[in-house]
């Protein structure tokens, strides 16, 4: 179950940060590398 969380919620993330809703900085530190790798394939 938790493996169906962390990719949730890197896509949240990053759509916040895509929308303007968040900056990289605003995201929480664990997750940032993975919001930024999401990013660059999406």
């Amino acid at each position: 179950m938790a493996t169906a969380i962390i990719p949730a919620l890197v896509r949240v993330y990053a759509n916040l940060v895509e929308n303007g809703r968040r900056t990289i900085d605003q995201v929480p530190e664990d997750y940032r590398e993975a919001v930024q790798e999401y990013m660059k394939q999406s």
